[in-house]
């Protein structure tokens, strides 16, 4: 779950194509971070949506979240 957690965005690597991203996450404290991924992914649908409404681009990429290993 993702509620009351704070998350870091700490990198996003878009495809070439640019219909896929996968969102590099790290949560404050670096607790439960496997269940903050698939908190995200579960949710991921929505963020695009959101992010489309907020962003002026031709096509919103699929979102995949995965933790960011790099701190560990």
């Amino acid at each position: 779950s993702v509620d009351g957690v704070s998350i870091t965005v700490t990198e996003v690597d878009v495809g070439p194509d640019l219909k896929n991203a996968i969102v590099y996450v790290m949560p404050l404290g670096g607790h439960d971070v496997d269940k903050v991924a698939e908190g995200l992914n579960r949710c991921a649908r929505f963020l695009r949506g959101q992010i489309g409404h907020m962003v002026d681009m031709r096509y919103v990429p699929q979102l995949r979240f995965a933790v960011d290993r790099s701190f560990d």
